[in-house]
């Protein structure tokens, strides 16, 4: 299809069918199309307004067309994410992940960075001393240290670093990143736990998810629409198991844990939540942050199947927490760091 013929059925209102959003993603990959080009497809794709099909659809496109990352000897991998307004729990997302990991379950986290209204965890990481992983080899050696790997998300699909003006890159970076980033994981995970803070949205993933092979999920959204299993009230659940969808609802008292009002403001500094997440893996705390942590590491041990329910899950991370699980991997990662510095260095001497 030509381009012209593209931006007459977006201008129209109409769908786009698998095979469009494929041919177009490639043509941002190969530079077949312009950068103004681009700019007026994804303006035009935003203002129709995507459909739950064609956001599945487009992250079937971008997994097609990315670098892959081959992880599969480590076993069926987790995806951590959040639509991202960043409140209460939703920072902790890392300490999530050390935990949550394990030995034949890994974690492969898209990391993102924050844009307006929207809170990303690469600031956390960088104050916690964690690389991201730019390539394959870094995502590997980051699951053979620590069962966990952080990556980039444009390192790994080309067509994301095309240039945007200032107007759309908001828009479009929110879209890819929280609606449908999960979904078009380089890993090709095979479980994720999605914090969702609105009904909308929560909708047209119930739609999305379904239509991506061999994946199972967990859709949560906390007390009053918070993107994370919070404590200070109920917190409701979806779960795909591949065929069909199961609604629950929990509390505290169902998973044995106090009823707290905590939350992590969202402009609290990086390296303010860094020292609490070093802090909570580290077993240092023991107030209302803890119980937070567990109940959101539960939530991620039984959508991967590491437990048979979601009190299994809480018992389960408490325990890890308390033998240094997660403390272990973060020692881990970090001291990848250092090593890839000093071979950047080598290099660098040996080139002058």
């Amino acid at each position: 299809m030509l381009y012209k013929d593209l931006m007459d059925k977006l201008m129209l209102g109409q769908d786009l069918t698998r095979a469009e959003l494929e041919r177009t993603i490639a043509g941002i990959m190969t530079q077949e199309l312009t950068q103004v080009q681009v700019l007026g497809f994804q303006m035009a794709f935003l203002m129709k307004g995507p459909t739950p099909q064609e956001l599945a659809d487009y992250a079937h496109a971008m997994r097609a067309n990315c670098t892959s990352i081959d992880a599969a000897s480590f076993g069926p991998a987790l995806d951590i994410a959040a639509t991202g307004t960043g409140e209460r729990a939703g920072r902790l997302a890392p300490a999530v992940a050390l935990l949550a990991a394990a030995p034949g379950a890994p974690v492969i986290k898209q990391v993102r960075t924050s844009v307006p209204g929207y809170f990303g965890s690469a600031g956390v990481l960088a104050a916690l001393g964690i690389d991201v992983a730019g390539s394959e080899a870094e995502a590997k050696a980051q699951l053979a240290a620590a069962e966990t790997a952080f990556l980039a998300p444009r390192a790994f699909h080309p067509s994301l670093a095309q240039t945007l003006n200032d107007e759309t890159e908001a828009q479009i970076r929110a879209l890819t990143q929280t609606i449908i980033g999960p979904l078009m994981n380089p890993a090709m995970i095979s479980n994720l736990l999605f914090g969702v803070h609105d009904r909308e949205t929560l909708e047209i993933l119930q739609e999305a998810i379904p239509e991506i092979p061999g994946l199972r999920a967990l859709l949560v959204q906390g007390a009053d629409g918070a993107d994370s299993i919070t404590l200070d009230g109920p917190a409701d659940l979806l779960r795909w198991d591949g065929t069909a969808w199961q609604a629950q609802t929990v509390t505290p008292a169902a998973l044995g844990l106090r009823s707290c009002s905590w939350t992590l403001q969202k402009t609290e500094k990086d390296a303010e939540t860094a020292a609490q997440i070093t802090a909570l893996l580290r077993g240092e705390v023991h107030d209302a942050r803890r119980d937070v942590l567990l109940a959101n590491v539960a939530a991620a041990l039984w959508v991967s199947g590491q437990v048979e329910c979601f009190a299994d899950g809480v018992c389960l991370a408490a325990t890890r927490l308390d033998r240094g699980d997660g403390a272990r991997r973060l020692e881990a990662l970090q001291a990848l760091l250092p090593a890839k510095i000093s071979f950047c260095l080598w290099v660098l001497a040996n080139l002058i």
